[in-house]
């Protein structure tokens, strides 16, 4: 069922793109239908609340790829805008330690978050690849 509704929106979008090739006279008609048809397409749930800076037609909305979630433009492949990830703060920001890195004797450890939980990492990365695992 969710490919024959992507299929429907496909056509739907062609549609509506070979219309307002027709009516390019009115820009403003053209802007106003594909903002409505993007709201359409995305998912209430999905959706960041944000008009997409680079082309103010699509909305941000979260997605997900291979290397986890990310927020970008519902107007894609027209734009191909991808909002930044802010540094981490607060309990996943990186923590420094006064523990020695025992592979290259200069770093320092840090404590990351990563895929699997909390990690300690030499300071000296990438010349030094050395990790630890937290004591729970």
């Amino acid at each position: 069922m969710a490919v024959e509704r992507w299929s429907l929106a496909m056509l739907a979008k062609i549609f509506l793109v070979a219309l307002c090739e027709q009516l390019s006279a009115t820009s403003i008609f053209q802007s106003k239908i594909l903002k409505n048809f993007s709201n359409f397409m995305s998912d209430p749930k999905n959706n960041a609340g944000k008009t997409c800076p680079e082309c103010h037609v699509g909305n941000l909305v979260v997605k997900s790829g291979k290397f986890g979630n990310f927020t970008a433009c519902s107007n894609y492949p027209n734009c191909k805008y991808i909002e930044k990830k802010a540094p981490p703060t607060g309990a996943d920001a990186p923590v420094m330690t006064d523990e020695v890195c025992d592979k290259c004797g200069t770093g320092h450890f840090i404590i990351r978050t990563g895929q699997f939980g909390k990690f300690k990492a030499c300071s000296n990365f990438p010349k030094c690849k050395n990790t630890k695992k937290v004591a729970p």
